[in-house]
């Protein structure tokens, strides 16, 4: 999560040098510092995902989720689809489910969980719903995840162990 929002927060915005201070005749492009709104809106943002995990709410919908932002709608829209890069809200929001789903799943201490748990405590409303955005992102149901993340690891080829001496 920390990534993309550092990518928000940091994202340069190409914009070129004025003629006397180009070299070469090439377009080179300047870092703006990110605006205190969008400074704010990224700390807001973080907040809501990472210490009030509001997208594990199966009923969040977008209004509600504009009214948390503190931000127009429009500006909250153009965070999520221009500066984020997701779609539509409803990606925005599986992109983070699936963040907690793969956690869980791969977490010995949730390997009995049924998978119907793991989704709804994930945000999904419905196991159809989880196992459908889980395949398209990991071309593989969720129980095929589980069983290779909680699978022993192998020893790699090479460095297998040599027979205990028989005394």
């Amino acid at each position: 999560f920390t990534g993309w929002l550092l990518h928000l927060q940091l994202r340069p915005l190409a914009r070129p040098l004025p003629d006397a201070v180009r070299s070469g005749g090439e377009r080179a492009p300047v870092a703006a510092a990110p605006s205190p709104e969008a400074t704010r809106l990224g700390e807001r943002l973080r907040v809501l995902v990472e210490v009030d995990q509001v997208h594990l709410d199966p009923d969040l919908t977008f209004d509600r989720f504009v009214g948390l932002m503190g931000a127009p709608d429009r500006t909250v829209r153009r965070l999520i689809n221009q500066q984020l890069g997701h779609d539509h809200f409803r990606a925005f929001l599986n992109s983070h489910r699936m963040i907690e789903a793969r956690r869980r799943l791969s977490d010995p201490a949730h390997q009995h969980d049924k998978l119907i748990t793991i989704a709804m405590d994930s945000g999904f409303s419905s196991l159809a719903s989880f196992n459908r955005v889980f395949q398209d992102a990991e071309s593989r149901p969720p129980s095929a995840f589980r069983r290779a993340a909680l699978a022993p690891a192998e020893e790699p080829a090479g460095t297998a162990r040599a027979p205990a001496a028989d005394f």
